[in-house]
């Protein structure tokens, strides 16, 4: 709801994210957070650690979709690989 509230672009802006790769209609994204650990509050220790994600766009509704992938990601292909449990894009890809 957040991304229909105030738009892909924006969102991406106020949480400062970094286009890592793109493929196709994937785009892995890094995105600069705080650890929340419940010790970080205590100790004044809170480190920038990057979260990942894969923005996936649907080609038939142009709608957008954000899903958190392992921080070892490092190509849009290969998240898109992990989101679909190891299957490779290319070979349910409808060329058109």
């Amino acid at each position: 709801m957040l991304i229909e509230a105030i738009g892909y672009a924006r969102l991406c802006q106020e949480l400062a994210a970094e286009a890592v790769d793109s493929w196709r209609e994937y785009t892995l994204l890094r995105l600069p957070f705080k650890d929340d650990y419940d010790n970080a509050w205590s100790t004044g220790n809170r480190d920038i650690n990057p979260v990942f994600a894969l923005k996936m766009t649907c080609s038939s509704t142009g709608l957008v979709y954000f899903i958190r992938v392992p921080p070892e990601m490092r190509s849009a292909r290969a998240a898109a690989r992990w989101v679909n449990l190891g299957i490779d894009p290319v070979s349910f890809a409808v060329e058109t």
